[in-house]
């Protein structure tokens, strides 16, 4: 063998413990052991399902399946496994017994069937509105009667302060003295009033009305009565939270206010609230039943009676005529408009 052959075989051995280091190599990078592959369907529909996840119990090991419904698991440990298959919507599905060998690859294909999830029952309550005009339109298409009704949507509105006010936006109506109902021009319906049968319906705050429904043909289930028509008020049911309603007001007359010639005379400090501040009480003279008050004969002959008669006199105020000075617009009324408490009882 010559010397230039010798050399070929050395560098052709070279050559080849090289491969054979880099096939060891790679070799040593791919984990050991087996594939578990296949693939997910609908058990109703036979089409593919992408995202089921198939995990293998007990281990970290696991794959999804992809768009078209297959998934593979690497590196499975040689032996016996369970495999598992879940997705949201289909019932979970468990296999036993999935033998994987070293370097093998073990087919499973899963089938899912849809699962339904039953919950509690779900209770929607709502109570029906009755103060808005739309409710009451709705309402005055299924009544038998005719009928003219305002809600307490359009009182809002109106800026009506009681059922008085807001009866006047209503059709066939018309308000006597600022709180008498007449409809069709007939008044006087029944009522617990003993001077006038019928109701003042300013007693009635517009903040405590749902509705006002004014009924103008008579039905039987309305009373003997019934002439012109009858009017229905509806008040707001008990609130759920407390409720307190404080308003003011003033006036203003132009024949009386700011003028310079308004008669009045020297009154109490109080006056402007309505009522005395004892100003006006018979003086203490005069009040004490005690006292003896002489008649003018007899104080004119004498001198003591006369002078117990001068006291008399002289105690009461010594203003008879009135003054005149510049009147001031009326003074604020505050009222309580209406007030509504919390229920205590659930």
């Amino acid at each position: 063998m010559t010397t230039s052959t010798k050399m070929l075989n050395m560098l052709k051995a070279a050559i080849l413990a090289v491969f054979m280091s880099m096939a060891a190599a790679v070799t040593a990078g791919v984990p050991a052991g087996g594939k578990i592959k296949g693939k997910a369907v609908d058990a109703q529909t036979g089409e593919a399902l992408p995202g089921v996840n198939v995990l293998i119990e007990g281990t970290t090991l696991g794959a999804a399946t992809d768009i078209d419904g297959l998934y593979t698991i690497n590196a499975v440990p040689p032996g016996t496994h369970t495999v598992v298959a879940s997705m949201i919507g289909y019932a979970r599905l468990r296999v036993t017994n999935v033998t994987v060998s070293d370097n093998g690859v073990a087919a499973l294909d899963f089938s899912l069937k849809s699962e339904v999830l039953q919950q509690d029952e779900v209770v929607v309550e709502a109570q029906a509105l009755k103060n808005t005009e739309a409710s009451l339109l709705k309402n005055r298409q299924k009544s038998a009667a005719v009928s003219d009704a305002i809600s307490a949507e359009a009182i809002s509105r109106s800026g009506s302060g009681s059922a008085a006010d807001a009866m006047e936006q209503v059709t066939g109506a018309s308000i006597v003295d600022g709180k008498y109902v007449y409809v069709r021009g007939l008044g006087d319906r029944p009522s617990a009033n003993p001077d006038r049968n019928t109701v003042s319906l300013d007693l009635f705050p517009s903040k405590l009305l749902d509705n006002i429904v004014t009924v103008k043909t008579f039905t039987p289930d309305k009373p003997g009565s019934f002439t012109g028509g009858t009017v229905d008020i509806a008040t707001r049911s008990y609130p759920e939270s407390f409720s307190l309603t404080v308003s003011t007001s003033t006036s203003f007359n132009t024949q009386t206010s700011l003028k310079d010639n308004f008669l009045t005379y020297s009154g109490g400090n109080k006056d402007w609230l309505g009522f005395d501040d004892g100003t006006r009480d018979l003086p203490e003279l005069i009040a004490d039943p005690q006292a003896v008050i002489p008649n003018i004969g007899s104080a004119f002959n004498n001198a003591q009676q006369a002078y117990a008669l001068d006291r008399a006199s002289k105690a009461f105020s010594s203003q008879l005529a009135p003054t005149m000075k510049s009147a001031p617009i009326e003074n604020p009324r505050p009222s309580i408009k209406a007030i509504r408490f919390r229920s205590a009882i659930k």
